[in-house]
């Protein structure tokens, strides 16, 4: 429930639709398949989820905390922004 809360709010400013995938719910998940097709896209979801997700993209290990941002286009890890990264940056 909190993940789709987290996923609304974000769509709401991106004014984008929110999809639902119920492989997201919990558990291993493939990255690549649900993003086919649909250009850039936020995925939302839970941990250890998404570090798996990641480690899976890029062959990189990380942890991605509560609330955390990773971005990622192809197999590279461009950023891993952790709660207290945002909140520098939304401060600025």
């Amino acid at each position: 429930m909190r993940a789709e809360q987290t996923a609304r709010l974000a769509c709401k400013h991106l004014d984008v639709e929110v999809e639902i995938a119920e492989e997201l719910r919990g558990g291993r998940f493939d990255a690549v398949a649900l993003a086919a097709g649909r250009g850039d896209v936020l995925l939302v979801g839970h941990e250890p989820d998404f570090s798996n997700a990641i480690a899976d993209l890029t062959g990189g290990r990380v942890k991605l905390r509560k609330g955390g941002i990773a971005c990622v286009e192809e197999n590279l890890l461009h950023a891993l922004l952790r709660p207290k990264d945002l909140r520098s940056i939304a401060a600025i």
